[in-house]
This record gives structure tokens, C-alpha cells and sequence, in this order.
């Protein structure tokens, strides 16, 4: 036995947002296993993730990649989608139409080893509906999930993400600013006090229907948008995607889940225990991922107004004293975090003030000046 690192790509990549360690007991055999990452969906350029987990005596401190590798996709009925490699150990399908009576598999050549998913028909996702709630006027908002009824006998099983946008207005929106290129107040050209933040979400969420009467999703929590922050100062806008999965793949997501987040604990799953759906033709060589199929995927965005819920955040930005004006320079004022607020020029004297930069400018709150296409 030796203690290696298993960097697991769609582990690390997809439950958080940063790289962890995970050391685990593994045999010397399985220390060089297969992690695939990817789901084959109907009508849409999939992309699938090949890497290898690593010794601890491995120095460079980077995922090892699996490139020039042969993958594509296959149906029962003779189709076939052959990928393009992207580098890195990306791979491309642009998958066609799944017909909902053919079986479909994931095929893999690598290092002279023929690693294949066991053939599935493809998954169809019902239609979702989108709401919102908060409880109590300091508690986060819930964003919440229904889908709608099926006549499919058993537990349905899901897996979700969400997307975040939303606009950043500051309090003040001037027409001059500081420039320190020329250390003078220049006459501005554009608005630097509108922008919006878009956010993706750094985890998979599972839910599965089987604590809901009427074998569908009612209300099922898909995340806590926070109240503090900037969020609903404007407007904000959810987008919720939603996949129907099997059974198999909700059991290996909560696994692969578990060991994310518990990370070497005592009673940590290996990744030699993560249930998979992918053999290979060599069995001293192992995968590890579970390859879903699936005929679609269900999505909506809801927009939500600052009337329609209680937001804490306040933003202080009270504006600088004469005698601060009087006692530093424009480029000192700016060198401490300060903008023009307000600046008029009159025949008998000027308004100036300086505020906060954040005050001023929204993309010091995160914010870029680029308007999402769908923004009302």
C-alpha cells in the first residue's frame, strides 16, 4: 500500500472552488485509474474530461491529462459521433438526436485500452417551474424547484445547477473623473456606475423525489441566494438547469460528493469505491465515472425585484469634508481609494466631491460594463 493524491478532475472542478488534497490508501495497482467526467445529452456539443489520478511522489503539482485518445459516442442502432480533441485532456462530441428505443455508450481508446460505459437509453427530463421565498426578513433567499407531474412509476432522480445575475447600480454617476495618467479632471465619456455580475455555481445539487408525494419535485431547495451583498439592490436573475439522471449516476454523485467534501476523513470512501458505469477491456486498468444519458435538459430563468424580497445590504458613501479637499491633492484622494462623485463648474464657483471609489465605479463591486442579452 502507498499513500498517493487523487486529483479527481470532476471532483475537485465541479464540488468546489478550489483544488484539495485528498490522501488515501489505495493499492499499488490502482494508482494510475481512468477519471472520466461527462454526460452524453441529445442535440449538443458534449464535452468529456480524461485524466489520471497520481502518486504523492508526483512533484509537478498538475493534473496528469489524458490526451490522444480515440473517444465517440455509439448507438445500438449503428450511429456513431466521433470527438475533437481540445487539448488538455478535452474531448468534444457534437451529439445528434437520441431516440428515446436506442441504447447509447461512451467508447474510449487510451494507452492501448478500450474503456467502454454500459449502454443506457437516454433520460428525459420533465418541465420545471421556478419560485422563491424568504422566511424571515434577515434570512437568505430560496430559490426553489418543481417539476411537473409524470406518469413514470418510481423515485425520479435529479441533479441541478445555477447560474447568478444580476445589476449593480452605485449611488453616484458622475460626468467628470480623476484621470492619473494626466493628473487632471477630465470630462468623462460613459457610465461607470451600471454593471451587472454574473456567477457560476461550484456545485452539484442532488434531489430525487422520494420524500415528495405525487412522484415529482415540489418546492425543492435548490440554493440560498445571500441578503447581505449586493444581489437584490436592483434586479437579480436565477437560472435553474435541471437533468433527470439514473439511479446509478444520483448514487455515484453522492458518493463522489462525500469524498469532496470530507477529504481523507477516517471513514472517507476511496475513489476505487465510487460505483461506475465504465469497464474496460483490460481489468488490471480501471475507470472511474459514471456517464448519464440523457433526451434533454430542463431550465428557467426568474428574475427577482429588491420590492419582492428584504435585502441588509447598505452601502456607506458619505462624501469627503472640505478641509479633507483642502488638505490632500486629487492624485493623494485618489492614491487613498477616493473618485469624483460630483463635479459642476459654475460662472461663479464649482461643486466638487469625492466619495468611495466603490461609491463610483461598480466594477470595484465585482461588476463588468457588459449587459447579458436576455436583461430586460
Amino acid at each position: 500500500m502507498k499513500k498517493i493524491i487523487s486529483f479527481l478532475l470532476l471532483a475537485v472542478m465541479v464540488f468546489t472552488s478550489c483544488v484539495e488534497e485528498y490522501n488515501a490508501e489505495l493499492p499499488e495497482g490502482e494508482t494510475d485509474l481512468l477519471v472520466v467526467e461527462g454526460t452524453i445529452i441529445s442535440d449538443s456539443l458534449c464535452t468529456f474530461h480524461l485524466t489520471k489520478t497520481y502518486s504523492l511522489n508526483n512533484t509537478s503539482n498538475q493534473i496528469p491529462a489524458v490526451n490522444n485518445a480515440f473517444v465517440r459516442v455509439s448507438g445500438s442502432d449503428g450511429t456513431v459521433w466521433k470527438a475533437i480533441a481540445g487539448g488538455q485532456g478535452s474531448y468534444s462530441i457534437p451529439v445528434g438526436h437520441l431516440n428515446a428505443n436506442t441504447e447509447y455508450q461512451l467508447e474510449i481508446e487510451a494507452d492501448g485500452v478500450t474503456y467502454t460505459s454500459t449502454p443506457q437509453r437516454p433520460v428525459s427530463t420533465e418541465n420545471i417551474n421556478l419560485s422563491f421565498t424568504q422566511n424571515k426578513p434577515e434570512e437568505n433567499v430560496q430559490i426553489l424547484v418543481s417539476t411537473a407531474p409524470t406518469n413514470d412509476a418510481g423515485t425520479h432522480y435529479y441533479k441541478m445547477y445555477y447560474e447568478e445575475d444580476w445589476e449593480v447600480i452605485t449611488p453616484y454617476d458622475p460626468t467628470y473623473e480623476y484621470d492619473p495618467r494626466t493628473d487632471k479632471i477630465v470630462e468623462m465619456d460613459y457610465h461607470k456606475n451600471r454593471g451587472w455580475i454574473h456567477t457560476n455555481c461550484n456545485s452539484i445539487i442532488l434531489a430525487s423525489t422520494v420524500n415528495f408525494s405525487g412522484n415529482q419535485l415540489q418546492e425543492a431547495k435548490v440554493y440560498s441566494a445571500p441578503i447581505d451583498d449586493t444581489r437584490f439592490t436592483t434586479m437579480y436573475a436565477s437560472l435553474v438547469k435541471v437533468r433527470s439522471i439514473s439511479q446509478g449516476e444520483y448514487e455515484y454523485e453522492q458518493i463522489r460528493a462525500q469524498i469532496s467534501s470530507e477529504m481523507g476523513g477516517l471513514f472517507t470512501p476511496q475513489p476505487s469505491e465510487l460505483p461506475t458505469n465504465i469497464s474496460s477491456s483490460d481489468k488490471q486498468h480501471k475507470a472511474i465515472g459514471y456517464i448519464g444519458i440523457s433526451s434533454n435538459v430542463s431550465q428557467q430563468r426568474m428574475f427577482i425585484y429588491p420590492r419582492d424580497v428584504n435585502s441588509t445590504y447598505k452601502q456607506i458613501c458619505d462624501v469627503l469634508s472640505d478641509e479633507d479637499l483642502a488638505e490632500n491633492t486629487p492624485k493623494e484622494l485618489y492614491q487613498k481609494g477616493y473618485q469624483i462623485g460630483n463635479y459642476e463648474v459654475f460662472p461663479t464657483g464649482k461643486i466638487e466631491e469625492w466619495t468611495k471609489d466603490k461609491c463610483v465605479d461598480a466594477r470595484l463591486l465585482g461588476a463588468t460594463f457588459y449587459r447579458p442579452e436576455f436583461w430586460p
